[in-house]
């Protein structure tokens, strides 16, 4: 597993809708424009992955549903404080997904991991012989999930105060810098929690230092 592949593809999955809405918030375009741009950035990566896999990724098509919702939604009001709580809500829902996963079915990290080695069924079959064995490696997959979801829905929870509390104008540009701290954040732990675990994993399989020796020289004494 390629910690930067996998923390890659999590920031595609999710930073790329949420980065086209931000964007389109920054360049001075309107809530309704915005979310619009984000459903296309949401839709165009769900087809990108059903063209490479041949099949339609079930979190890529959760992404490009909230998005396309939250559209519509846009249509029923046009308070500004009320798009920007309509931002927690894209982001709560994206979160749900993640903590939803680890109950139902497999955590959304591990279906992450798949698709990035979606070419190579002998490591595929490795993973799914893990997964059915190794309480090690399905709590890695879990935890991952776990902490992406968290963070996800902490960042939800955080804004909605400052929304009310906050001038619109503010909070507009401060909602960008959270969003894009908290999956950059997520990212960069994602990298390093991957890599201490394959380090903990490779140092518990490897034989004790020292130890053919002592069993020969206790053999021969």
């Amino acid at each position: 597993m390629n910690p930067r592949a996998l923390a890659t593809g999590l920031m595609w999955d999710v930073g790329l809708p949420v980065a086209a809405f931000y964007a389109a918030r920054l360049l001075g375009f309107d809530a309704f424009i915005a979310l619009a741009a984000g459903a296309v950035a949401a839709v165009l990566r769900l087809l990108a992955v059903a063209v490479r896999q041949r099949r339609f990724d079930g979190f890529s098509l959760l992404m490009a549903a909230v998005f396309v919702g939250a559209l519509a939604l846009g249509l029923i009001t046009a308070d500004a404080r009320m798009m920007l709580v309509r931002d927690s809500l894209v982001t709560a829902t994206v979160a749900a997904g993640f903590l939803g996963s680890c109950a139902v079915g497999r955590p959304l990290v591990y279906t992450f991991a798949r698709r990035m080695n979606a070419g190579d069924p002998r490591r595929l079959a490795e993973w799914d012989a893990l997964w059915a064995t190794d309480p090690g490696f399905r709590s890695t997959f879990v935890r991952l999930t776990l902490v992406w979801g968290s963070g996800l829905l902490a960042e939800a929870v955080v804004r909605l105060p400052l929304v009310f509390a906050l001038p619109v104008d503010v909070m507009a540009g401060l909602s960008t810098a959270l969003t894009a701290i908290t999956i950059a954040l997520l990212a960069v732990w994602t990298v390093r929690y991957v890599r201490r675990r394959k380090a903990t994993t490779a140092a518990a399989a490897a034989p004790a230092s020292g130890e053919p020796e002592q069993q020969r020289a206790a053999a021969g004494a």
